[in-house]
């Protein structure tokens, strides 16, 4: 992610759009947890692409977190948190000798080239019953200067998605949220779409 888009994901990230998110989260891991039934062994949860958090503190709630992060400002904060157990700093796929209950991948397959690779590689780190929890941005048309900005590669429609699922496992929810302002945002995306266009004509000119 370009350094100036992440200072702004870093502005954003206690807005009510993210809260929303973590408490997706919370309450997803509060239905589908319990029929684990780990006994007394603390639960095992790895979180890809961390950022610096926030999402970590709900987490926390729920068992014992490795975590995976790449970005250099996001590193510094992850080291101090008391409630992460490893800190890996490699790009999925990489050599881990560890396997977990729960993978938590919230907005990070569209940062990688090989999604079909990555969701692989989630899917061997599983342990048998564990839970992979994703979110991914929606919709392809709505790919504009925004996702440029953030190193996207692609954005998703629910069937996209559901295809990089080679290993079978069983789809326990699905669905689109934030679906209330979603007639704005993709007003917004496509009009600043077309002045990305504009801007690139008139540059060749």
């Amino acid at each position: 992610m370009k350094k100036e888009a992440y200072k702004q994901y870093m502005r954003e990230v206690d807005n009510w759009l993210y809260r929303g998110r973590r408490l997706l989260l919370e309450t997803c891991l509060d239905l589908y947890l319990p029929s684990l039934k780990l006994e007394e062994k603390a639960t095992q949860i790895l979180e890809i692409g961390a950022g610096h958090g926030k999402n970590i503190e709900v987490l926390s709630k729920f068992g014992v977190i490795d975590a995976i992060e790449i970005e250099p400002m996001a590193i510094d904060i992850l080291n101090s948190n008391i409630f992460v157990r490893r800190l890996y700093s490699e790009k999925v796929p990489f050599s881990l000798d560890h396997t977990y209950d729960v993978i938590c991948a919230m907005d990070f397959l569209e940062h990688v080239e090989n999604d079909k690779q990555a969701f692989l590689w989630m899917v061997e780190h599983l342990n048998h019953n564990g839970i992979l929890f994703l979110t991914v941005p929606a919709y392809q048309f709505l790919f504009s200067y925004h996702d440029v900005a953030a190193c996207h590669y692609r954005r998703y429609g629910l069937k996209k998605l559901v295809a990089l699922n080679l290993y079978g496992l069983i789809l326990l929810k699905k669905g689109y949220f934030n679906s209330f302002l979603f007639p704005i945002a993709a007003v917004s995306r496509i009009l600043g779409r077309m002045r990305m266009n504009i801007n690139e004509i008139q540059k060749k000119q």
